[in-house]
């Protein structure tokens, strides 16, 4: 066996140089599953690139990209930003489909003039036919392409230019803090959330050091991974101790993240969630759930007569998903002591608590009801 000693304090030190990963702040988009969505964001920039748009902004999106344009090219590509047209999904003549098309009609007429033809990329690879972009879009003035990344970009076109979505940001930055006393609140807030998302996707990570730590204690690193998978099947398998002595059938043997005890008779059932059991905080939920039968009697399952104490763990009684719903749960956080015993400590922590009680009271229920056995 690998000889694993590291002192206490080296390994903290190696924790703290090696092991802690560049970190992003988490928005909006985030907690929303955006992140990554490149339709979204084209969404965005189409509104705030419209200088008439609501938002409060007028050109500062449009001017700030032009400015980037003319730093990069020398060449400035729009005359008047105030006044603009904004079309999104232009499709090509080939089948092709342009993410924004942003055209300047020719001074005192709606004809166009000068344009813009970008291509927003958010997390993914330059595959486009930025020639085909580019001869679709018919005006008279000048047409400038644009490739929005958030890396710079090498490609072999040279009536487009890469700009980043970190410099665009950056540059709005400075225009939109000579205005921010202007803009409305509920604007502000999603404008900084738009700005700060994409500049965090834009953080780099440098890797150098991790990279180097991994190999140079790849053995050791494998052996304490190995280690964990260990203690996380014997957990999972104290389980079916649990739900023996509980009296119920176990479910869900190969999810890597929870067991269910199911009533032999009755379409209610634990849920013992663990995502969060092997972070340090050692955190355990527990769920009275119903299935699909079960939910069919809710309303009279909102009719038991709950104790105070189980009321409060009764949580979402209306939230019914497509097959399944939380009827009461609880967290615990489990010692180090507790964890050893798992098996005993789950099975403590649900007779101990209103979770037992408020399982026999629909049980019991939904069996004086005649409900069939699930």
């Amino acid at each position: 066996m690998t000889n694993m000693k590291v002192s206490e304090t080296e390994f903290d030190d190696l924790m703290k140089e090696h092991i802690q990963l560049p970190t992003r702040p988490s928005t909006f988009f985030d907690i929303c599953g955006l992140t990554f969505k490149e339709y979204v964001f084209s969404n965005l920039y189409a509104y705030y690139l419209n200088p008439i748009a609501d938002h409060g902004l007028r050109d500062i999106f449009l001017n700030a990209m032009c400015e980037l344009i003319r730093e990069k090219t020398g060449v400035k590509p729009l005359e008047n930003t105030s006044w603009v047209t904004i079309q999104q999904e232009v499709r090509t003549d080939t089948g092709n489909f342009i993410d924004l098309v942003v055209i300047e009609p020719i001074e005192g007429s709606n004809a166009p003039g000068h344009a813009l033809v970008i291509e927003n990329k958010i997390n993914a690879s330059l595959y486009n036919d930025l020639n085909d972009y580019f001869n679709h879009v018919k005006v008279p003035g000048r047409k400038t392409g644009v490739v929005l990344s958030l890396q710079k970009q090498a490609f072999d076109h040279s009536a487009f230019v890469n700009i980043t979505h970190g410099e665009l940001m950056s540059k709005i930055i400075t225009s939109l803090n000579q205005t921010i006393t202007e803009i409305d609140t509920k604007q502000l807030f999603f404008i900084r959330e738009f700005i700060t998302h994409l500049q965090s996707l834009s953080m780099t990570q440098n890797l150098t050091s991790q990279y180097a730590f991994y190999f140079q204690y790849e053995e050791k690193i494998h052996a304490i991974c190995k280690l964990e998978q260990m203690i996380k099947s014997d957990l999972f398998s104290q389980l079916s101790i649990t739900c023996d002595k509980l009296g119920l059938k176990l479910g869900a043997p190969y999810h890597s993240s929870l067991r269910y005890f199911i009533s032999s008779t009755q379409a209610v059932y634990y849920t013992i969630w663990m995502p969060d059991l092997f972070t340090p905080s050692h955190c355990l939920t527990i769920i009275v759930e119903l299935d699909k039968k079960g939910i069919e009697y809710l309303e009279s399952i909102n009719k038991i007569e709950f104790t105070q104490e189980e009321k409060l763990i009764i949580k979402e009684v209306t939230k019914v998903r497509s097959s399944y719903l939380h009827y009461a749960s609880t967290w615990f956080n489990l010692t180090t002591t507790e964890m050893e015993q798992f098996s005993i400590s789950v099975y403590q922590k649900i007779m101990e608590s209103p979770l037992h009680s408020i399982f026999a009271k629909i049980e019991g229920h939904l069996s004086a009801a005649g409900l069939p056995g699930s």
